[in-house]
């Protein structure tokens, strides 16, 4: 493949990404949030970046990613930010929430959906 193949490509995922991302959401009542770290390039060498993820179960048993966010680590106001962002995009009625009780996740969780019943 080309270096032009490959830029139209990387255009169209990252079009289909940005889609992903900015899509209208609804109520969701099982939510699973988690991270995990990778390794990227960035400023000339490879780089520990966390990749913090969130997930919704449908009444079906479906699962279904709801939103991502890159950053350089997991904190609570990495969490915060995501979580605000999926509910400006109409996500709500989380009834029940799954994580691994990282220190930097449980705040926000219970802060963003007070009523939401919370397991790790």
């Amino acid at each position: 493949m080309g270096r032009e193949s490959r830029l139209i490509n990387s255009r169209g995922l990252e079009g289909q990404v940005q889609a992903l991302a900015e899509r209208p959401l609804g109520n969701y009542p099982f939510l699973l949030a988690d991270a995990m770290q990778l390794k990227v390039r960035r400023q000339g060498a490879v780089r520990s970046t966390t990749a913090m993820i969130v997930v919704r179960i449908s009444e079906g048993g479906y699962r279904e990613i709801l939103g991502f966010k890159i950053d350089l680590r997991e904190t609570g106001e990495s969490w915060k930010e995501l979580f605000e962002d999926l509910k400006e995009r109409g996500f709500g009625g989380v009834e029940f929430a799954v994580n691994d009780a990282h220190e930097g996740l449980e705040t926000p969780l219970r802060a963003c959906f007070p009523d939401c019943i919370w397991n790790r």
